[in-house]
């Protein structure tokens, strides 16, 4: 994209060569506007740099709270029935010839 600018080409031409990344083309609209006003650069960068690390800290929250959603699945089809039928029916067929008064 530097390089189109160098050579004189439209800023809109010299954004089509980032088109196919979508976190360059963050950055390229931050910039946009730079290079229109004649603002510093930097401070922009910064800015959509400070934006795209709060998205991904977002987004890893987010997965993160999936996913304990997700394991209880294990949880609640393996662990639990086996829990169930290797821990409690036992106890319940000893205690039943007693409960019977056999």
């Amino acid at each position: 994209m530097h390089r189109a600018l160098a050579a004189g080409a439209a800023w809109q031409a010299a954004a089509a060569h980032v088109a196919d990344s979508p976190q360059l083309q963050a950055y390229c609209e931050h910039l946009s506007f730079s290079y229109a006003t004649g603002a510093p650069s930097a401070q922009m960068l910064e800015a959509s740099a400070a934006q795209a690390r709060s998205r991904q800290r977002h987004q890893a929250e987010r997965a993160a709270g999936e996913l304990g959603v997700k394991m209880m699945l294990p949880l609640g089809t393996c662990f639990l029935p086996a829990f169930i039928l290797i821990g409690v029916v036992p106890v319940i067929l000893s205690m039943l010839p007693e409960a019977l008064g056999l």
